[in-house]
């Protein structure tokens, strides 16, 4: 016997609801990706260990100038989670902005 699995996507919106009637709690570590609910991999020592070196990395990196002769840097952050789409919101460990 075969059983036909129907899947939902969800919109940030809904997963955004879902977390505001208590469906998914801070204690969820989960994430939206193109649609789908995705429980998020522990932080192990190693990654922990990657991330901070690259943030210090950046931190220290040169500064460059654009075509207009303004100076820009670039910032290495802990990021807020980011609705890269009407489908995804995730939590990258670091974000790369330019300031």
């Amino acid at each position: 016997m075969s059983v036909d699995v129907v899947r939902r996507r969800f919109t940030v919106d809904e997963y955004l609801h879902m977390a505001e009637v208590g469906i998914l709690t801070e204690r969820d570590r989960v994430e939206l990706l193109d649609g789908e609910i995705v429980e998020m991999t522990p932080i192990g020592r190693r990654h922990a260990a990657s991330v901070g070196a690259l943030t210090r990395a950046l931190a220290s990196g040169p500064t460059r100038r654009s075509s207009h002769s303004v100076e820009a840097t670039w910032l290495a952050r802990r990021p807020s989670p980011t609705s890269a789409s009407a489908w995804t919101r995730s939590s990258p460990s670091r974000l790369l902005t330019k300031t």
